[in-house]
This record gives structure tokens, C-alpha cells and sequence, in this order.
């Protein structure tokens, strides 16, 4: 990655250490020609972990003032395999972008799919209305360095208000292109009898408090009655209707520094 961005011109800005994997970018980008700028912490410094070789180093007080200023120098993210910090680093810068403190793109490396789950996350979010279908995109996501590097390049930022219900309420039924979400069901009371399950109480593709039969089809008289707290271990005429009867189921079916963490 270090050698791909300084071939193309484009600066270093990292976490300022020696070691891991951001170390291994900053030697490759140092070995290119390339510009390599290091930020990082009094206490990481004190443990003689700081990067000595890179074009710049500033060492500072705290955690937010190094990504503050890692941002600060930065014209655009990229997020290479990591842990808890590159998650929380990523998800902040893009969160920053969608709220216009900067109009800066951010992107996820996804070498061996790790990225894979997070995007996930964020379709589910944005089909929960907790993420607007816009912001979606902020986030790119490319298994590959050179064509996300492309993309950063190509990003145009949004004019738009962060706040999901400021379109009214058209906005709510937009359409959204996303994957689709698998059956979420999750029973909260069941129906035993001889050992066997009769009838269960679930949320999933039916809706909230639908009885349903195993399989998936919703008893329709019991729709409209309350769920009893203890249920009879003795079969009542008209409980549910014989299968004959049963309805049928539904299915569920171009920056000049590029900060990487």
C-alpha cells in the first residue's frame, strides 16, 4: 500500500509507530521516494515505539489530539485490515463527514473479506432508517487499493442534512439498493404438546405477536386474540383451524495525503 501511494504522489499521514502493520506502509512508502508524516502519543513515544525514519513526526498529549491532527492533515482515509482502533478511527472520521466538520471520503481496504460484516452492519442500519441511504455511501468499500485510491479520487461530497427525517415523509419510502436481509425470528413463546411444538409466538417476516404454526404459517383467528399468559395442555375446538384450512405462509425470503490506519 505504501509503495502504491507514493508512486502515485499521494502523502502518508499515520499513527507514527514503527511497528504493525502501519509501520510496514510507512517503510514501503519511505523506500518509494514517498512523503511519510507520523503522529502519535507522549505514552507511545515513551515506549520507544515511534517510527524515526519518516519525513515528519509529531508527537502530542492525547489519543484525540492525534486524530484530530492526523485528520487535520489528511485529505482522505483508508482503512486497512486492524482491530478496535482502526474500527473506531474509520467510523469516527466517516461520522465527521456526514455531520460536515470536513468534506473528506473514507474507505475500508477489505483484504480477505474482513470488511465484509461491517458492511453488513451498515445495510441493515440504513434499512432500520438509522442510516440514510445517501450516508450509506460514505463509507466505500473495495477489495482493491487501486481502484478505491480511484474512487477517493472521483468523490464528490453530499449537500445534505445529516437528520433523516428532514425530507419528510417521501424520504421514509425511498428506495434503497441494498442486499437483501434474511428471516429474523426470534420466538418468544412456544406451544408444547406430547413434546412436539404446536404453536409459537414470534417476530419475524410475519410481523410482532403472530401465532404461527411450525414452518411459518400464521393461525389468522389467532391474530386477533390476545396472548394468554399459561396455555391449556388440552386441544379446544377452534383453537387453530385443521390444515386443510390453514392459509399459506409467506417466504422470507484525488487526495495528496491519505491517512491509513
Amino acid at each position: 500500500m505504501g509503495t502504491l501511494l507514493a508512486s502515485r504522489g499521494v502523502g502518508v499521514v499515520f499513527g507514527g509507530a514503527s511497528v504493525g502493520l502501519m509501520g510496514a506502509v510507512a517503510d514501503a512508502a519511505l523506500e518509494a521516494g514517498g512523503e511519510v508524516i507520523g503522529v502519535i502519543p507522549d505514552a507511545l513515544d515513551r515506549r520507544e515505539v515511534s517510527h524515526r525514519g519518516v519525513t515528519e513526526l509529531h508527537v502530542v498529549t492525547t489519543m484525540h489530539e492525534r486524530k484530530a491532527m492526523m485528520a487535520e492533515l489528511s485529505d482522505a482515509f483508508i482503512a486497512l485490515p486492524g482491530g478496535l482502533g482502526t474500527f473506531e478511527e474509520v467510523l469516527e472520521v466517516t461520522t465527521w463527514t456526514q455531520l460536515d466538520f470536513h468534506k473528506k471520503p473514507a474507505g475500508l481496504l477489505s483484504a480477505a473479506s474482513l470488511y465484509d460484516d461491517l458492511n453488513r452492519l451498515a445495510d441493515h442500519a440504513t434499512r432500520e432508517r438509522f442510516i440514510r441511504p445517501e450516508h450509506r455511501g460514505l463509507m466505500l468499500h473495495e477489495t482493491s487499493a487501486t481502484v478505491l485510491l480511484e474512487r477517493l479520487a472521483a468523490w464528490e461530497p453530499l449537500a445534505m442534512d445529516k437528520w433523516i427525517d428532514r425530507d419528510g415523509p417521501e424520504a421514509a419510502s425511498r428506495e434503497l439498493d441494498l442486499p437483501p436481509r434474511g428471516p429474523l425470528v426470534g420466538v418468544s413463546a412456544i406451544v408444547v404438546r406430547d413434546g412436539k411444538v404446536l404453536l409459537g409466538r414470534r417476530r419475524g417476516a410475519h410481523g410482532d405477536g403472530e401465532w404461527s404454526f411450525p414452518g411459518g404459517k400464521v393461525d389468522a383467528r389467532a391474530r386477533r386474540r390476545p396472548m394468554r399468559r399459561r396455555a391449556s395442555s388440552r386441544r379446544r375446538p377452534g383453537w387453530w383451524p385443521p390444515p386443510s384450512s390453514r392459509p399459506p405462509g409467506r417466504t422470507t425470503s484525488s487526495p495528496t495525503r491519505v491517512c491509513t490506519s
